[in-house]
């Protein structure tokens, strides 16, 4: 028990060390990883609460074992659950719970947000009965089945409309049952990435480097997936709980500003052809584009009035995210080709900013 405590002293000084080692440095670095763990920069003048509606899948089958399952793995559930950084309550994160071993034995156990009180969550991770939760296989399929049930929609449309989806699978070893059980995970799985939800993967026990490859085709990427031994589960509780806390893809885009471009005399437009802006994401992030929005609804190229013309383009990707990447022409009258300007009907310099 004194070694039980000393671990989880040194995992709460890892946590706190997480927050703020980091807090002097305003390196680009920094800021992606502060990004990534759902923080504010150093400026901002204080950490931001984690906020998901996150479901745990745990595997429950024989393998695990009583006295694992007892002393290692219900104990860290009731700590992942109580860590201040996961931010557990009705305005911060909301967890539900599915189990899986055999397919009659798997099934929602609890509802997400079906207990808003860290405390008393806690208190039901506690009161799991092995007897009861436990059976044959390692039905994985089944279980990310349910997930896909309750997170039906494209993240974060679901449980709470404005809150992202996090799905979180602890197991201890490679999809079993039938012959076709670890494709239909796989399955399952794409079906939640492709809905834009966050997969975090931990592979535990005596076993999990034969089997953590797997887990890393079903997590959103290899990064997302820990490892540890039964006893030292602990060990990745804090990169659990930043990894679960990540924001969605970051993309953006270059506004983009023509030069001027001059009608020609006795005109009262100017033909103007412009390229289709490009958005980029973060480096890892998957981004699957469901729809493009022109605002207003015009193609090039187009004929412009004497003016300034912002024509935006929304890229809607799968997950929940848009991009809007402005592009501005502008339009002078008279022809002033020694200003620098584009004749009528010919392809303007655009700057990016």
């Amino acid at each position: 028990m004194a070694e039980v405590l000393k671990l989880v002293a040194v995992i709460a000084v890892f946590v706190v060390q997480v927050c703020f080692a980091f807090s002097s440095y305003e390196s680009d670095y920094y800021n992606d990883w502060l990004y990534d763990v759902g923080m504010p920069s150093s400026r901002s003048g204080g950490v931001a609460k984690c906020k998901k509606d996150l479901l745990l899948v745990v595997d429950t089958s024989y393998s695990i074992g009583e006295t694992s399952f007892n002393q290692d793995v219900k104990p860290f559930l009731e700590r992942l659950v109580l860590d201040p950084l996961l931010n557990v309550g009705e305005e911060g994160t909301q967890v539900g719970l599915i189990i899986f071993s055999e397919a009659h034995k798997t099934e929602k156990l609890l509802n997400i947000g079906k207990i808003y009180d860290a405390g008393e969550l806690a208190q039901f991770m506690k009161g799991l009965d092995w007897s009861k939760v436990s059976g044959g296989h390692t039905r994985t399929d089944v279980g990310l089945k349910y997930a896909n049930e309750i997170f039906s929609g494209e993240n974060p449309s679901n449980n709470r409309p404005d809150v992202d989806d996090v799905v979180v699978i602890i197991t201890d070893g490679e999809p079993r049952g039938r012959s076709n059980t670890l494709q239909l995970t796989k399955e399952y799985a794409n079906d939640l990435k492709e809905k834009g939800i966050l997969i975090v993967g931990a592979a535990v026990g005596p076993d999990r480097r034969k089997f953590k490859h797997i887990l890393e085709e079903l997590a959103t990427s290899s990064k997302y997936v820990l490892d540890a031994d039964f006893n030292q589960m602990d060990d990745i509780l804090a990169k659990l709980v930043a990894s679960s806390c990540i924001k969605p893809s970051k993309c953006s885009c270059h506004e983009m500003t023509s030069s001027p471009i001059y009608v020609k005399p006795g005109d009262t437009t100017a033909v103007v052809e412009w390229p289709i802006p490009q958005f980029t994401c973060k480096a890892g992030r998957k981004a699957t584009l469901k729809t493009t929005e022109v605002t207003p609804q015009i193609t090039s190229p187009h004929a412009f009035a004497i003016g300034e013309h912002i024509i935006s383009y929304t890229f809607k990707l799968k997950g929940g995210v848009s991009v809007t990447c402005p592009v501005t022409i502008t339009v002078k009258g008279g022809l002033e080709i020694n200003n620098g300007g584009n004749l009528d009907g010919k392809l303007p310099n655009f700057r990016k900013f």
